[in-house]
């Protein structure tokens, strides 16, 4: 069974693509279980995309998070595959048929989630499989709305920071502290 895809739900899902357009996430419902239409998008992040699947629908939706690792910044999607629990029977059985082509649909995504259930769309378990699929460069945190949601990192960096601060203080005040004894020290040898 093939999809018919909504105009709208493909310019939605270009914007998101599109690093220059505010849109980070898109969710699609399937309908009488051959249309594929736009439900909702958004610029809120996991926030507003976590609170559009429904318990009686079939949605597929794409969330834009960013994996920052210090200057560098790499856009990462992730595709969440949703049947609600109260979806009847034979509309889920409909969804092996028109998968593929949701899959194909929403190309460029880096994971997939299967989601049955709200505690199912977790940016922790993104980043998991996220960093478990990139290999040995990871970032230090993503942000998935505009805030950073794995903070202990950037935390970790700001002390960082502040100890570099301090020690070249502490540099200032030893040279400072050195041009004086060298001063002491010439003017005693005359």
């Amino acid at each position: 069974m093939s999809l018919k895809i909504d105009s709208a739900l493909k310019g939605a899902w270009d914007d998101v693509r599109n690093d220059k357009k505010n849109l980070n996430w898109v969710v699609g419902v399937v309908k009488k279980g051959k249309n594929f239409q736009l439900k909702a998008s958004g610029t809120d992040g996991i926030k507003g995309f976590a609170t559009q699947f429904d318990d009686a629908e079939v949605n597929f939706g794409a969330l834009k998070g960013v994996g920052v690792d210090g200057g560098s910044k790499r856009t990462r999607f992730v595709l969440i595959r949703w049947i609600g629990s109260r979806v009847k029977t034979m509309q889920k059985a409909r969804v092996s048929s028109y998968a593929g082509q949701v899959n194909s649909f929403f190309n460029g995504t880096h994971i997939a989630i299967d989601a049955f259930d709200v505690d199912d769309i977790d940016v922790k378990e993104f980043e998991k499989k996220l960093n478990n699929s990139t290999g040995a460069h990871q970032p230090k945190y993503y942000v998935w709305d505009g805030s950073k949601i794995s903070s202990d990192d950037e935390e970790e960096e700001e002390e960082v920071e502040e100890k570099k601060d301090e020690v070249e203080e502490k540099k200032v005040e030893v040279e400072e502290i050195t041009e004086k004894v060298e001063s002491i020290i010439m003017a005693n040898d005359d």
